[in-house]
């Protein structure tokens, strides 16, 4: 420690800090360059001695590295999400992978510059950041490789390499005009799991793949500046590259990340390159990804909204200080996914806080590995920064748009999946809700286990999260997912168990109130689904994946009357959902009415319902199938 009481390798980062010399005159353009799943400490830079980072070293070399830079939060979408606009997740709503998108209430840095006189473009580079998750807003240009030609068929973790993302970004930027100002941002998916580089990476890091990756992206953006160089752009632009979140490496038993929120996942990379450059600068103090919006527009000239939670990097950047202030960071991982406990913190410092079941104090400049506790030393500090941290969230609350949530269709959950993400919906921890940290060992059982019931192999994916649940019973995650498993093989009887347990421990988990509901019914226990629907209704009022259901099981179960109104209901909605008049259609089949019955059933077709498969064997639709000229009607209304 050094004699003011500082750490004593703070002390010495600081004496590293050298004035820079970047003009204060507006950029001509912008480069925002982010490295997915990166790790600061794998880069050469940022002392890795075995990492091969030549682009990035030289760039370090003309520009501000900060030392210790923070995601707000430990996933690709909500972490991107904070990087456009300054914003933490709580205020921007995004708060994980395929479950929330980015609503327009919160301007993005591509619509500010946009509206500016700037051309914009981006090339995200895999699944979590398309087009259909909001941060496309403001860019002319947004090369979503799952929206264009083709993308629909492509495999469910397909990604951009690095090598054709410089290429559009460079085939885009030498058609910008010479008097035109630009934004650009290129998205390096290269480092993220699976770790498969291209030779002769793999063959060099055949023992560190996740390395080779690195460097394979590294040599790729080199090309890039290369570009900026050739049309003597390099000197005029501001050149900003970012880790998003970084990697478990098996770092406090986490394979990949999103779960936890130690270093390995939480410090990234961070290099910024002024207009006309700089001499190299470290920056000891810690940042965060939600200066990054705020950092951008003040080098493009441009006044950033008002109400951002991050702060310009740009003096920061040239003199190496700048104020120490409570950065805000979080995962919701555990909670969404698997009823784990929520972790959100605060870095204060070299202090860092964390809350859960079972809260987390560390010192990183002490103890950077975060292997000694120091909650119970430190009663003040903890008392201090547990208050800023409950006054923040009891402020942000309410913040975020209440649209931010999405249901996401099963095609994006499975392609989320692929990449490692468990791709649950939302519904909350239980009260009782183990810390993430003491269920980390579970991760590569549950990664299995996801794997399994993608491929659909219902026995042995029932028979893993059986095990998983023997540890952590109360894991949504397996009990969805082991309940959907259990309905294939068919075992109704533990499906019924497995979806049960779920209901009871998560009675907001909407898909567990639809699951239990649908094996009920497989069941004849129309009374029993009767009663799962109606109580889910009470928390999701007027919810067709619930109003539906109820209505048929009520006319199976010969209860028309309480049917009928819930059907009129859903069809007075503005867009009313197409299945729902199938049921009247139903209805008025029973009361003997074909022609109206075949109009209810034309309607169906028009809204856009395309189930022939159920309407030709589902038994309980059988009174359409007596009506007369069914079978051709049904015919050319397929065509149509």
């Amino acid at each position: 420690m050094s004699a003011s009481g500082k750490p004593l390798a703070l002390t010495l980062l600081g004496m590293l800090v050298a004035v820079g010399c970047g003009s204060d005159a507006p950029a001509r353009g912008v480069v925002l360059v982010t490295l997915d799943t990166t790790r600061a400490d794998h880069l050469g830079c940022y002392g890795d001695r075995r990492a091969k980072t030549p682009t990035l070293d030289a760039l370090a070399a003309e520009a501000a590295r900060f030392d210790q830079a923070v995601s707000a939060v430990t996933t690709t979408l909500p972490s991107h999400a904070t990087i456009f606009t300054g914003l933490y997740p709580p205020a921007h709503g995004v708060r994980y992978n395929g479950m929330f998108r980015l609503v327009g209430t919160a301007p993005t840095i591509a619509e500010r510059l946009r509206e500016s006189g700037f051309a914009t473009a981006g090339f995200p580079a895999a699944f979590p950041v398309t087009a259909t998750t909001g941060l496309a807003r403001g860019f002319d240009v947004y090369r979503d490789l799952f929206s264009e030609p083709g993308g629909k068929d492509l495999p469910m973790n397909a990604e951009r390499k690095a090598e054709d993302t410089v290429r559009l970004a460079a085939e885009w930027l030498s058609g910008v005009g010479e008097d035109k100002k630009f934004f650009v941002w290129i998205h390096l998916f290269d480092a993220h799991w699976p770790y498969e580089p291209p030779f002769p990476f793999s063959a060099e890091f055949s023992d560190r793949p996740y390395d080779g990756e690195i460097a394979y992206a590294d040599r790729e953006l080199g090309k890039l500046f290369e570009v900026l160089h050739a049309k003597k752009m390099w000197d005029g632009v501001a050149v900003v590259v970012a880790g998003d979140h970084g990697e478990g490496l098996f770092d406090h038993g986490e394979r990949q990340h999103g779960h936890l929120v130690y270093e390995s996942t939480l410090r990234v990379p961070l290099l910024v390159k002024p207009p006309q450059g700089a001499r190299a600068v470290v920056v000891a103090e810690p940042v965060t990804l939600a200066d990054l919006a705020p950092t951008i527009l003040d080098y493009a000239g441009v006044e950033a909204p008002a109400g951002l939670q991050g702060v310009s990097l740009r003096e920061a950047a040239r003199t190496g200080k700048i104020a120490r202030r409570d950065l805000y960071f979080e995962s919701l991982t555990g909670s969404l996914n698997y009823g784990w406990s929520p972790l959100e913190g605060l870095r204060r410092g070299s202090w860092k806080l964390i809350r859960s079941t079972v809260p987390e104090l560390y010192d990183v400049a002490t103890d950077p590995g975060e292997t000694q506790n120091a909650i119970g030393r430190e009663p003040q500090l903890v008392e201090d920064l547990t208050d800023r941290l409950q006054t923040s969230l009891a402020a942000w609350s309410g913040v975020a748009p209440k649209d931010a949530m999405v249901v996401a269709n099963p095609e994006s959950l499975a392609r989320l999946e692929s990449l490692g993400y468990a791709g649950g919906t939302t519904g909350g921890s239980a009260k009782d809700a183990p810390s993430p940290a003491s269920k980390i060992h579970l991760e590569g059982e549950i990664l299995h286990f996801r794997d399994l019931v993608g491929e659909k192999a219902w026995p042995e994916a029932l028979a893993v999260g059986r095990r998983i649940l023997a540890d952590d019973p109360g894991n949504r995650f397996c009990l969805y997912k082991g309940a959907i498993a259990a309905t294939q093989i068919p075992d109704l009887a533990a499906a019924r168990e497995l979806a049960r347990a779920c209901v009871k421990r998560y009675p907001d988990f909407k898909d567990g109130v639809v699951l239990l509901a649908q094996i009920e019914i497989r069941e004849r226990k129309l009374d029993d689904a009767i009663g799962v629907l109606k109580a889910g209704l009470s928390t999701f009022p007027k919810d067709p994946d619930l109003t539906y259901p109820l209505a048929a099981a009520l006319l199976a179960a010969g209860r028309g009357p309480e049917a009928a109104p819930l059907v009129d209901e859903a069809l007075a909605e503005k867009e009313p959902v197409a299945s729902f008049y199938v049921l009247r259609a139903l209805m008025q089949a029973r009361k003997n009415d074909p022609t109206a019955a075949m109009a209810s059933l034309r309607e169906a077709f028009a809204h856009g319902y395309r189930d022939l498969e159920t309407l030709r064997t589902e038994p309980s639709l059988s009174p359409l199938r007596k009506l007369p000229g069914f079978d051709v009607a049904l015919s050319q209304m397929a065509r149509e």
